[in-house]
């Protein structure tokens, strides 16, 4: 098999509604891209499963065993980019749509360094711009081991973000923005499009207490020296055939 360029890497939680929306771009898409294109899907132990739809996509489908953990995306995004075969890996969640337009910028842009992490500007359905997200990125799969992934021992915590940023900037320093925008679905438009329900009440009422939990967990870990450790691959998962 030759290898692709792109692996797009999604968490998935419960969102068979956004699913569907990316199959049906997906399928759509011209056959060239799609021989380039290896779309890797980690679902998080939903009650909702995720399903395989190949029609024609190089696609793989893994599944955190149950119980599911609350704000697990760091188990799910470690699992996605090691079973990716890309040499680029996109890494972002559920409900941003990357169009034909940003993978015919990417395999054509003549300046992306694999010593670099890249982030994207994002614009809403409505085509009006939208803050950057946190946790969207262009590296290559070697760039990913180099940081170590995520740090898993926040498995549980919202507030995931910052720590990963701080092991892409120990590897590349300064990190680029492309000026390609991945689309924010809203749950106005897809209702299942991010997290909801309860998990999204819990977030609302406890906002700051993840912050301040996840801040001194890195504080902990600058202390006692595993800061930087690998911790991947503390959920135990399985391939869906």
């Amino acid at each position: 098999m030759t290898r692709p360029m792109f692996s797009l890497c999604l968490p998935y939680y419960n969102n068979p509604g956004m699913l569907a929306e990316h199959y049906r771009r997906w399928t759509a898409f011209p056959l060239e891209l799609r021989r380039n294109l290896e779309i890797i899907i980690c679902d998080d132990a939903s009650e909702e499963s995720a399903w395989k739809e190949d029609a024609g996509l190089f696609l793989r489908l893994f599944r955190i065993e149950p119980p599911h953990v609350m704000w697990s995306q760091c188990c799910a995004t470690n699992i996605a980019a090691s079973k990716a075969n890309g040499r680029w890996l996109l890494i972002t969640d559920i409900d941003h749509i990357v169009t034909e337009a940003v993978w015919d910028f990417l395999a054509n842009y003549p300046y992306l360094n694999p010593d670099f992490a890249y982030r994207f500007a994002r614009q809403n359905v409505d085509g009006s711009d939208y803050k950057p997200h946190p946790n969207s990125w262009l590296m290559t799969r070697e760039f990913f081991e180099k940081t170590k992934g995520h740090d898993e021992r926040y498995r549980g915590i919202y507030n995931q973000d910052a720590a990963f940023i701080e092991r892409v900037e120990r590897v590349c320093g300064k990190i680029p923005q492309l000026s390609m925008k991945l689309i924010r679905v809203g749950r106005e438009t897809i209702p299942d499009a991010s997290t909801r329900g309860e998990a999204r009440d819990e977030i609302r009422a406890n906002k700051e207490k993840h912050a301040k939990h996840a801040a001194l967990k890195r504080r902990a870990f600058r202390d006692d020296g595993t800061y930087w450790n690998d911790t991947r691959f503390s959920a135990a998962f399985c391939e869906v055939l």
